[in-house]
């Protein structure tokens, strides 16, 4: 709830847009893609009354058209669901992301920032899973 958010964000949690809908954006036409980051970065910010500043992409779907329009709504940046890290380089509307959920635990999220992320991954979860027993 937003009484939640807030209190959330008092303690320097940072929220961002998801859109409203949660549709792929990559399949709807401008008007609706424009109605999804509006509304919602709108209304984030009614509510915790701060800048929303990042969008993570419904399922990780986006395309230039997408991107630039983020940018024009005041967005700063926006998260795929690619797996990986991310460089100075890299693209602040095509950012990567590192998983975390409940097959996840401290040891092997520290193990990730230290392999070749995203191509090991796969192979070291499942080698420590193995160790861990």
């Amino acid at each position: 709830n937003w009484k939640d958010c807030n209190e959330m964000q008092q303690n320097n949690i940072t929220f961002g847009s998801h859109s409203i809908t949660h549709q792929v954006m990559t399949l709807l036409n401008e008007k609706e893609i424009k109605k999804e980051v509006t509304k919602s970065k709108k209304e984030i910010e009614k509510q915790v009354k701060k800048s929303c500043i990042a969008f993570s992409y419904p399922f990780g779907n986006n395309n230039l058209t997408i991107r630039k329009m983020l940018a024009e709504e005041g967005y700063e940046c926006a998260f795929t669901s690619t797996y990986g890290t991310n460089t100075k380089k890299t693209n602040p509307f095509q950012l990567k992301r590192i998983a975390l959920n409940n097959l996840y635990d401290l040891d092997i999220f520290k193990l990730t920032l230290f392999v070749n992320f995203p191509q090991s991954h796969h192979w070291l979860h499942c080698l420590y899973s193995k160790i861990k027993k």
